[in-house]
C-alpha cells in the first residue's frame, strides 16, 4: 500500500479511537447536543478553528497569497474585533439562556416563527455544508485519482461512526486532533520551501519585496474599510452560528467560554497567515512560479502539493484535507440536530439517530449534485452570505429591543427580511460580481433598510 495512505488511515485511526472513548449511547438527547458543560476551553478552541476552516480555506488563501493579496488579512481583523466585542456585550446572556439562534432572537412565545426560521436556516446550512463536503471530496479525490461518489461516501461514512454515537464532547475532540492535522501538513509544506531557514527566508524576502508584494494595505482607503467591515459581519455571523453557540454552552464557565473565542481567534488568525506565507513562499521560487503560472486558481493549491510532496507529506495532507472536511459536516449534523430538537420539537424529529441520518443523507445528496453544475460551489458560498445578512438583521433589530419597541419577531418580518436576501443574491450576483465578504456589507445594509421601513410601514397602518 502507497505509505501516504498509510499515513492518512493512521490519523484517521487515531481521530476514530479518540472518538469511541467518548460514546455514550444511553444519554439524553439535550446532552447528545449540549454535553454537561464539561469540554475544555482548549477543546472548544480548537473545535471552533476546525469547524471554520474547510478545504476552501486551504485552496482559497494559498491563492491569495500566490496572487499577492495579502490585504486578506484585514478580513481577519475584521473578524477578531466583531467576535470580541460581541463576547464582552452579549456572551454571558446566551451562556445562561440561549440554546439556539433562534431562542435568542424570539421576543415573545411565538414557538410556530421560531420553528419555521429555524427550517430556514436548516435548508441553508444543508446546501452551504453540501458545497463545503463537495470540494473537500473533490479535493481528496483529486489527491489520490479516486473517483469522486467514492470520496463523498468514504467521508460521508466515516464521519457518521463517531457523529452518530458520540456527543458533543466526541465531536470536540476529534475536532481538536483534525485541527492539529490541519497545521501539520502545512507546516511540512512551508519547511520543503525553506520557511523555517533563516537564509531561505532573507531570500524570499528580498524577492518578494523587490517585486513590491508585502504590502498589507491595498492602495485604496475604501477598499481596506470595505474588507474589514466585511469581515466585521463576517465575524458576527460566525459568533451567532449554531456551531459556535453550541461550543459556548458546552464550556465550563462564561470566563472558559471567552477564553476559547479568544484562543479560536488567535489560532485561525495564525492559520490564515500560513496559507497565506506558503502561496507567498511558493511564488518567490523561481521554477515553482513558472509551472504553476498559468494554474487555476481552485487548483493551484493541489498542484503544490504534488510537485513538492513526499509521502510522507502526501499523507499528512490528505489527513489535513479529510480532517478539515470531517470536522465541517460533523459539526453541521451537530448544530442543524440541536434546530431540530429545540426549536422545531416535531416528535418524530426528536430521535437524534432519525434525525442525523435525514441530515446526512440531505448534504451527501445536495454535494453529489454539486458535481453536475459548473460553479456552484462558489454561487452557493456566495448566497450564504448573503442570507447571513438576513439573520444579522434580525438580530440587529432584537439587540435594539430594549431600547426600541419597533422589532417584533413575527413571521412576516422574517420572510421579509430573507425574500431581500434572495433578491439581493439575484441583484448582486448578476450585475456587480463583487467579493464574498463584501456581500455581507452590501446585503446587511440592503436588508437593514428594507425591513426597517416595512416595519415602520406595518406600525403605521395598524395604528390607522
Amino acid at each position: 500500500m502507497d505509505l501516504s495512505l498509510v499515513i492518512c488511515f493512521f490519523s484517521l485511526a487515531l481521530m476514530l479511537i479518540f472518538a469511541i472513548k467518548t460514546f455514550n449511547f444511553d444519554q439524553p438527547t439535550e446532552e447528545h447536543f449540549l454535553s454537561h458543560k464539561d469540554i475544555s476551553f482548549v477543546n472548544l478552541a480548537l473545535s471552533l478553528t476546525a469547524t471554520e476552516t474547510s478545504t476552501i480555506t486551504f485552496v482559497g488563501i494559498t491563492s491569495l497569497g500566490f496572487y499577492g493579496q495579502n490585504s486578506f488579512l484585514l478580513l481577519y481583523f475584521g473578524v477578531a474585533l466583531a467576535r470580541l466585542s460581541l463576547s464582552h456585550y452579549i456572551l454571558s446572556d446566551i451562556y445562561n439562556n440561549y440554546n439556539t439562534l433562534f431562542d435568542y432572537l424570539r421576543s415573545n412565545n411565538n414557538l410556530t416563527v421560531q420553528s419555521i426560521h429555524s427550517c430556514i436556516n436548516i435548508l441553508i446550512k444543508i446546501i452551504i455544508v453540501g458545497a463545503k463536503l463537495y470540494a473537500g471530496s473533490l479535493l481528496f479525490s483529486n489527491l489520490l485519482n479516486y473517483p469522486l461518489l467514492y470520496s463523498i461516501a468514504g467521508i460521508v461514512f466515516l464521519t457518521s461512526l463517531y457523529s452518530l454515537f458520540g456527543n458533543l464532547k466526541t465531536i470536540a475532540i476529534t475536532d481538536s486532533l483534525q485541527c492539529l492535522f490541519m497545521f501539520l501538513p502545512l507546516l511540512f509544506l512551508l519547511n520543503e520551501l525553506g520557511a523555517f531557514s533563516l537564509e531561505e527566508v532573507n531570500k524570499t524576502y528580498s524577492v518578494l519585496s523587490h517585486a513590491k508584494r508585502l504590502h498589507l494595505f491595498e492602495s485604496s482607503f475604501i477598499n481596506n474599510i470595505a474588507i474589514i467591515l466585511g469581515g466585521f459581519f463576517y465575524g458576527s455571523f460566525l459568533f451567532f452560528d449554531q456551531d459556535s453557540i453550541q461550543r459556548i454552552k458546552a464550556a465550563k464557565n462564561i470566563k472558559e467560554a471567552k477564553i476559547s473565542i479568544y484562543l479560536s481567534i488567535a489560532i485561525s488568525s495564525l492559520l490564515a497567515f500560513f496559507f497565506l506565507s506558503l502561496g507567498q513562499f511558493v511564488w518567490a521560487q523561481e521554477p515553482l512560479r513558472a509551472q504553476l503560472q498559468n494554474a487555476h486558481s481552485d487548483y493551484l493549491f493541489t498542484q503544490i502539493v504534488n510537485l513538492k510532496s513526499t509521502h510522507i507529506l502526501k499523507g499528512l495532507m490528505l489527513a489535513g484535507v479529510l480532517a478539515s472536511t470531517m470536522s465541517t459536516l460533523d459539526s453541521a449534523i451537530s448544530s442543524i440536530g440541536l434546530n431540530f430538537y429545540n426549536d422545531i420539537k416535531q416528535k418524530k424529529l426528536q430521535n437524534k439517530f432519525l434525525t442525523s441520518f435525514i441530515i446526512l443523507v440531505l448534504i451527501s445528496l445536495f454535494s453529489y449534485i454539486c458535481s453536475y453544475y459548473d460553479g456552484i460551489v462558489y454561487f452557493v458560498l456566495n448566497a450564504g452570505s448573503y442570507f447571513a445578512a438576513g439573520f444579522l438583521t434580525l438580530i440587529t433589530f432584537r439587540l435594539l429591543s430594549h431600547k426600541s419597541k419597533i422589532y417584533n419577531y413575527k413571521l412576516d418580518v422574517v420572510l421579509v427580511s430573507h425574500t431581500i436576501c434572495l433578491l439581493s443574491v439575484i441583484v448582486y450576483s448578476d450585475f456587480y460580481h463583487q467579493k464574498w465578504y463584501s456581500n455581507y456589507v452590501s446585503s446587511y445594509f440592503t436588508t437593514l433598510l428594507f425591513v426597517y421601513l416595512y416595519l415602520r410601514i406595518r406600525i403605521k397602518w395598524l395604528a390607522d
